[in-house]
């Protein structure tokens, strides 16, 4: 069996681990438009901000393909799919049986008048990261253009690096994909507080200087001085030569990562896989959840037969120090069962539906963030213990010991909350533990 994968992100070394747990000896060709191997996309802003040194990225190295037997492509990128083909821009042509597009995504153009100039950047890969490193000496003030992850990624780093920074945001608040209007008005506040400026209702029309940026000008007609200015709206997936497969926004596929092409799968930010939340598939672009999809497919492109459980729209971001974390159906005001819990330093919120989360935000105190993903992905009945969900009660602590002593085959006895008969069995694995699958 030859296998090709199209991609060289944490999606490929699911499948690269899926399809060697299975086949042992077919032949795996990975082919990557990036000239490095395998490295942790999310840290790219830490280096950045210098909370994490440059060697910290590399994920999984030259030795990790050749011990899995896999022959690496790097630098060029696939431009043609036929007849069990694919074909990259330098003429290379390579052969398969089964195929994984795991492509990722790469930042939307908001065809910005003066988008051309010097000190206009987006940020999404390391060579990104290695542009504004090299011109930030020229940066006193930056306009980020989007406060959602990306953008506040990047507004940390700047701040981190004693930056003036000034936020345009399209919508009334920050993050408002993923926080609530209570936790926005939080987030807000820190920043404020910390020395952002912040333009909502507003969208940047035109990037002002000569060859290099000297500021924006704003819908309103207000100017904003600035050395540099960052897109950070979202992102498109890579469709290229895929694009027959599209879905509603990525490549389609079924819940064995399987596109409507045989023999062709689909992983990472390139994919529509399914939510359970939804109980249809999304693009959730998270580095979590395209391990596990490219593991998944991996297994089925080996001939194995498995189907990917779902993964859930999670994460975890500081901003001026302080700690955010959501997950699930979380940008909720209205139409759900809505606890939350405010000390003045910390903010809870916790989303029900049927007496089962489907959503949450942590801001200052993340404890137990982790395992509050786990109790959405397994379905748990928490309605008897909501006075203690937020508060970490006695309640709260017990089902958490009760799933412990669960997970690690412990006899247990349920009194606080009703377990679905699929917490039996593991959700999630770490990264080599795909033999449980």
């Amino acid at each position: 069996m030859d296998y090709v994968v199209v991609g060289n992100g944490i999606a490929c070394v699911g499948c690269v681990e899926g399809v060697r747990s299975i086949d042992k000896k077919g032949k795996i060709t990975v082919i990557s438009q990036e000239p490095y191997h395998t490295y942790c996309r999310p840290l790219i802003s830490y280096v950045l901000a210098g909370k994490v040194p440059q060697s910290s990225l590399p994920y999984r190295d030259e030795r990790f393909f050749k011990e899995m037997g896999v022959d690496v492509v790097l630098g060029e990128k696939v431009v043609e799919l036929e007849d069990g083909k694919v074909k990259t821009d330098s003429g290379r042509t390579v052969g398969f049986d089964r195929l994984l597009v795991a492509t990722g995504s790469s930042p939307k153009s908001l065809g910005i008048k003066g988008e051309e100039k010097e000190g206009v950047f987006y940020f999404r890969n390391i060579e990104d990261m290695k542009r504004v490193l090299s011109y930030l000496p020229k940066i006193k003030e930056v306009v980020v253009v989007g406060a959602g992850m990306v953008g506040m990624k990047l507004t940390d780093a700047f701040l981190s690096k004693r930056k003036k920074v000034h936020l345009v945001i399209s919508s009334k608040k920050v993050m408002s994909m993923v926080l609530s209007e209570k936790a926005s008005k939080r987030v807000e506040k820190t920043l404020r507080d910390k020395g952002v400026e912040i333009y909502f209702g507003e969208d940047v029309v035109e990037i002002l200087g000569r060859e290099e940026v000297s500021g924006v000008l704003l819908k309103s007609g207000r100017k904003v001085n600035c050395q540099a200015v960052f897109i950070a709206k979202g992102v498109s997936p890579n469709l290229g030569p895929f694009s027959h497969l599209k879905g509603e926004r990525g490549i389609s596929t079924d819940r064995r990562l399987m596109t409507s092409q045989e023999g062709i799968y689909a992983a990472g930010d390139v994919a529509e896989a399914f939510d359970p939340l939804y109980g249809k598939n999304r693009l959730n672009a998270l580095w979590f959840n395209a391990y596990f999809e490219g593991l998944v497919a991996g297994f089925n492109m080996a001939g194995g037969h498995r189907e990917y459980p779902g993964g859930i729209a999670s994460n975890s971001i500081q901003v001026g120090k302080l700690p955010i974390a959501t997950m699930g159906i979380s940008n909720v005001d209205e139409g759900y069962e809505i606890l939350t819990y405010d000390n003045g330093k910390s903010f809870r919120q916790v989303n029900l539906k049927d007496g089962k989360i489907v959503g949450a935000i942590f801001i200052g105190d993340v404890s137990y963030s982790g395992l509050f993903k786990g109790l959405i992905l397994k379905g748990v009945d928490v309605g008897g213990i909501k006075d203690d969900l937020l508060t970490f009660g006695k309640e709260f602590v017990e089902l958490v010991k009760e799933i412990y002593r669960y997970q690690f085959h412990f006899e247990v006895e349920w009194r606080t909350a009703v377990l679905p008969e699929r917490v039996m069995k593991p959700y999630y694995y770490t990264p080599g533990d795909y033999g449980r699958l």
